[in-house]
């Protein structure tokens, strides 16, 4: 018993050295972000749009509703899919020296 869960610690060691390897980006570099508090909102309407800060919108057409909310204090943009043929999603495009460091 103790061989076996010796060899499966071994491999669960290389995985996550591995994984380790694969996720160079220091974790202090920002990729993408989007703040819910910017312009400091005093209601849901004011809530930024994610399109407002870099963001694109894709996938958005009838039945997809976005919409800026106060849940529990806390700001969010919620989207809201009434549909099964829609893919509603933000986007944001990384930059090309960003994405060669996550391999690097």
């Amino acid at each position: 018993m103790c061989r076996k869960l010796s060899g499966k610690l071994m491999y669960l060691s290389c995985f996550v050295l591995v994984l380790g390897m694969a996720c160079n980006v220091a974790t202090s570099d920002v990729l993408v972000e989007y703040d819910a508090n910017a312009g400091n909102p005093q209601s849901a309407a004011d809530i930024q749009n994610p399109s407002e800060q870099g963001w694109v919108e894709t996938g958005l057409g009838a039945g997809v509703t976005v919409e800026g909310i106060i849940d529990n204090g806390m700001n969010a943009w919620r989207i809201v899919d009434d549909t099964s043929s829609l893919n509603p999603q933000y986007t944001w495009a990384v930059a090309a020296d960003v994405f060669q460091a996550m391999y690097d």
